[in-house]
């Protein structure tokens, strides 16, 4: 999928990780890819959070990467 990623209808993406390795996983990879994301776990201070929605929201963003525990705890 991911190789697909520059194709218009990727270009507003969220992504629900059920593990927290494999999210953590994927984020390294895509700040290795240089590809535009932002990101949102468990450990993500209030602030972050707020910023990395509407850096989506706004479009500024490709990829919301999304932690299933994030959802579950926040």
């Amino acid at each position: 999928i991911l190789p697909q990623y520059k194709d218009s209808v990727m270009s507003h993406t969220f992504i629900y990780v059920p593990s927290y390795f494999d999210f953590v996983r994927l984020r390294n990879y895509l700040k290795k890819e240089d590809i535009s994301f932002a990101s949102v776990s468990e450990y993500s201070q209030k602030s972050e959070v707020s910023r990395a929605r509407h850096y989506f929201q706004k479009g500024e963003k490709q990829f919301m990467l999304f932690s299933e525990r994030f959802h579950f705890y926040k």
